[in-house]
């Protein structure tokens, strides 16, 4: 086989190796990706898990809830209407509604006594509190449960 032979050949041979290594550095490019869209995703779904957390983590201790605390949690958690499914955005606001009923009836217990209402009973706001301090407390050893189907990175 003469030089200029063998240089065709291996012209010939080399335009389907290039276009194989192509195709195979665009299809990991690919992969790539698709793994980083799930990081990602689960970043942004694990951070509402944290906010969950910390949002009941902070009524436990005193066993008082703020409102302002409760309106940033619902700012806070606003993206998760579109990471979730509808079970974690009727959660979301169920822990939102508690925490408001929790910080209102806090607030009137607390209230001084010649601006509190006609018909203020102090049994029955003491009763609201403690029902809605119960329900906050019992979701904090929940969450993980609630949120696992989310945050498995087996299914990455």
């Amino acid at each position: 086989m003469s030089g200029p032979l063998l240089f065709w050949y291996l012209q010939v041979a080399l335009t389907p190796v290039i276009a194989i290594v192509a195709v195979y550095i665009a299809y990991q490019q690919h992969q790539t990706s698709k793994l980083k869209v799930r990081l990602d995703l689960f970043d942004r779904r694990f951070n509402v898990f944290l906010k969950v957390r910390g949002i009941l983590s902070s009524v436990i201790p005193e066993g008082r809830a703020n409102k302002e605390e409760f309106l940033k949690f619902r700012t806070g958690v606003a993206e998760a209407y579109f990471l979730f499914g509808q079970e974690m955005e009727d959660y979301l606001d169920e822990v939102y509604m508690h925490g408001i009923k929790l910080a209102t009836a806090d607030q009137l217990y607390r209230m001084p006594r010649e601006e509190r209402p006609d018909d203020y009973d102090p049994k029955k706001v003491a009763g609201e509190m403690d029902e809605e301090l119960g329900w906050l407390m019992n979701q904090l050893p929940d969450v993980k449960a609630k949120f696992k189907k989310y945050l498995d990175v087996s299914k990455l």
